[in-house]
């Protein structure tokens, strides 16, 4: 059977144990592989550990090593004096508001300015004041 390549690791998992026979090769029982099929048909999932030794033992190799943007997961530190002083506002309206509205500023502050405060919160809530201990402490830092 000719080379074939499958972008994800889901993806190449659910085409090998598709093939006729493959549980001899993965050495795993004929059951085990029924039920890898049964559950990623019924969109649970299956580690991504075991997914890849699955493919390994199969002779399967990766093509592309994965690529992490991590800011885009963590959220920004660093901010312009303007861009605090929105920040500050969000979070003083998030603090005085229902939880409806909460979410909604939680939301701003994620879209607008990639600012996540459970980046730094300490465990109460986040303030403005830890917002200005942030600052203080170089955790976040006001560009110019």
């Amino acid at each position: 059977m000719a080379d074939m390549v499958v972008t994800g690791t889901r993806e190449a998992f659910a085409a090998l144990i598709n093939r006729r026979g493959i549980y001899k090769k993965l050495g795993v029982s004929i059951s085990t592989v029924a039920g890898w099929k049964i559950y990623l048909s019924e969109g649970k999932s299956i580690s991504l550990d075991k997914m890849e030794e699955m493919l390994l033992r199969a002779g399967g190799t990766v093509v592309q090593e994965k690529v992490w943007e991590v800011n885009s997961i963590l959220g920004n530190d660093t901010f312009t004096a303007a861009e605090i002083e929105s920040i500050k506002t969000l979070i003083a309206k998030i603090r005085s508001s229902g939880e409806v509205l909460q979410k909604k500023y939680r939301r701003q502050l994620r879209e607008d300015f990639n600012f996540r405060m459970e980046d730094f919160e300490q465990g109460n809530g986040f303030t403005v004041d830890d917002l200005q201990k942030a600052i203080v402490e170089g955790d976040i830092k006001v560009s110019k």
